[in-house]
């Protein structure tokens, strides 16, 4: 009978490493045999009906999935003179991340790329406007994603549902068009009064 090379390797290298079988033969455990499984449990394992084994299904590995998927993850190296707590540099790492997010959010969502001005003075000023815009994003973004209503709208969509609010004045008095449903959800997140 002859073998595969590939397999005889592949079958070699996770002889060693247990690790990732368990979890795949941990997350076959959690889903039922019954239901239908995700497609990444198929991807990895080989699953066949079988009146020998006493669940009546064997389970068999994908190795050469497997080993392809192993290479495609990569390492994050972070090295420093100061910090000898790998936690505080993960900590510290993520904290530049979200300064680095801020001003991505200033070059695109508020337009402040180039400057394009041409003394120092409007210089402050448009990024002290620019910066108190973050500020605002900022807060809002935090209200939305602790609400979980990005997992019904985006911030755009938010903000095109409040660019909708209509106001008239009639003999000076100001009368708001009445809110929408989508409208009044947004105001509820934030707290905020109904305009009257």
């Amino acid at each position: 009978m002859q073998t595969d090379k590939a397999t005889v390797k592949t079958e070699a290298v996770f002889s060693e490493d247990r690790r990732h079988r368990y979890l795949l033969r941990k997350e076959w455990d959690v889903k039922k045999p019954n239901s239908k499984r995700s497609g990444v449990v198929d991807k990895y394992l080989i699953v066949r009906k079988s009146e020998k084994v006493l669940s009546g299904y064997t389970v068999n590995y994908r190795y050469d999935a497997i080993e392809s998927q192993l290479r495609l993850p990569g390492w994050l190296v972070i090295v420093s003179n100061h910090i000898d707590n790998a936690s505080d540099a993960i900590q510290i790492y993520r904290a530049k991340d979200v300064v680095e997010k801020g001003f991505l959010r200033m070059k695109n969502c508020l337009d402040l790329g180039r400057l394009r001005v041409h003394n120092d003075a409007h210089m402050q000023n448009k990024l002290f406007i620019g910066f108190v815009a973050l500020i605002i994003m900022a807060h809002i973004h935090k209200v939305m994603a602790d609400n979980r209503m990005y997992e019904r709208m985006t911030l755009k969509k938010m903000l095109k549902t409040l660019e909708r609010l209509r106001v008239q004045y009639i003999n000076g008095k100001k009368i708001f068009y009445p809110l929408t449903s989508e409208q009044k959800s947004v105001f509820d997140v934030f707290g905020m009064h109904y305009p009257l």
